[in-house]
């Protein structure tokens, strides 16, 4: 009997030893956990963890997003604030501009209006003076124009009324063509 329980206490303990040495080196493996790891357990956590990844990801990605949108709205809002400040500020200036342009036309008008009334004025007053000192004092000469030009010295003609002139008939040609050349 002593026997007998020497032997179940040292076959007890070699039993557990050699199985448990056995599976430590690989010996014993679970099909059925090796086969369930490797065709749902491990694709499932790797589908999971990429899942997590990508919405770890977006959520990185949506303050960027979020941020990037505010600042382009608030830029575009800020950029059309802008323009139409710089659209009202043109327009006050061409609308000044043209005010200034009228302004100073109406100017330019009135000085040549003035201008215009003093000149007729002037000629009114010069063809008063003339009608009154010369015109009506003036006496009438019967043939004046039927008179002969000739050079000043009056080339020989004496005790006949003479209308002489510088130069003579052609000089005096010349003169009036000249000055029609000049003026027309």
């Amino acid at each position: 009997m002593v026997s007998r329980q020497i032997a179940k206490q040292f076959h007890a303990k070699l039993k557990t030893n050699s199985y448990g040495q056995l599976a430590d080196v690989g010996f014993f493996f679970n099909k059925f956990k090796d086969n369930t790891l490797k065709t749902d357990v491990l694709p499932w956590l790797m589908k999971e963890t990429e899942m997590f990844l990508d919405e770890l990801n977006q959520a990185d990605g949506l303050h960027d997003t979020m941020m990037d949108t505010f600042i382009n709205d608030m830029s575009t809002e800020h950029q059309a604030t802008i323009n139409a400040h710089n659209q009202r500020r043109e327009d006050a200036e061409k609308q000044a501009k043209e005010e200034e342009q009228a302004r100073l036309a109406a100017k330019v008008q009135r000085r040549q209006e003035r201008e215009a009334n003093r000149e007729a004025e002037k000629r009114g007053n010069l063809r008063t003076l003339v009608d009154e000192e010369f015109i009506k004092r003036g006496k009438v000469e019967e043939g004046i124009i039927y008179q002969d030009i000739t050079d000043i010295d009056g080339f020989g003609r004496k005790q006949t009324p003479i209308v002489s002139v510088i130069g003579g008939f052609i000089g005096q040609l010349a003169l009036v063509l000249n000055t029609v050349a000049r003026h027309y």
